[in-house]
């Protein structure tokens, strides 16, 4: 009789991750990861003179895993910020929705 396999545990994320780990996850490279801890834009704990440990939530925040009333914000505020369209740019957008909707 074969032997029977070992129960497995469920993995859990880890809680905190290595500058390689994090960059692998972003698909970045490890010196933008280092460039954001520097400028501040992630935040990483130094746990030893080199040694750095960046909080699987700052992934998560930074990779835009935001919830809709924040994407809403986010959304508000690109919009606000935009200048006001000119006429030839409505006229335009006017033609290519138009064009689409007899399409569909």
């Amino acid at each position: 009789m074969p032997p029977t396999p070992a129960p497995t545990r469920p993995r859990t994320e880890p809680a905190w991750l290595t500058v390689t780990e994090a960059a692998s996850r972003l698909s970045v490279s490890k010196t933008t990861i280092r460039r954001w801890i520097d400028a501040g834009t992630l935040r990483a704990d130094h746990v030893g003179p080199r040694l750095v440990r960046i909080p699987t939530t700052e992934l998560a925040r930074l990779s835009g895993c935001a919830t809709s009333a924040t994407l809403a914000e986010q959304i508000k505020r690109i919009v606000d910020a935009a200048p006001p369209l000119t006429p030839e740019q409505v006229e335009r957008i006017r033609t290519l929705l138009q064009a689409e909707a007899s399409v569909v």
